[in-house]
């Protein structure tokens, strides 16, 4: 039972990682606005379903619940930001692979440095 939760938030993690990949690797080199936006939308929508599909919604709400905050609404949010060019992803800080992904993946926002 913990097993197959385990597995499926592992799971949940590695599609997310691969999704920062691609969206960092293919979808930052399209120009602003549309072109950028659709080339998110298959993330986008593995982002929809995701959560859906790896939890039975009977025996792990709360599974679903977190998962879904996660992918459904921070990231696809900054994904669909990141397309119009605005939000933390678009920031030049953000250029690197791995701050990239961090922004991307967890619930962090970049702050300016005061000093």
């Amino acid at each position: 039972m913990i097993e197959d939760a385990l597995t499926a938030t592992g799971t949940a993690f590695g599609v997310a990682v691969l999704s920062g990949l691609y969206s960092h690797c293919v979808v930052r080199v399209a120009p602003v606005g549309l072109p950028r936006f659709v080339l998110s939308l298959p993330v986008l929508i593995v982002f929809l379903y995701l959560p859906n599909t790896l939890f039975d919604y009977r025996d792990r709400p709360l599974h679903i619940a977190v998962s879904s905050a996660v992918l459904t609404w921070w990231s696809s949010f900054k994904l669909i930001a990141f397309t119009m060019g605005n939000g933390a992803l678009a920031d030049r800080r953000c250029a690197s692979l791995p701050s990239f992904m961090m922004i991307f993946i967890f619930p962090i926002m970049l702050t300016r440095s005061t000093y």
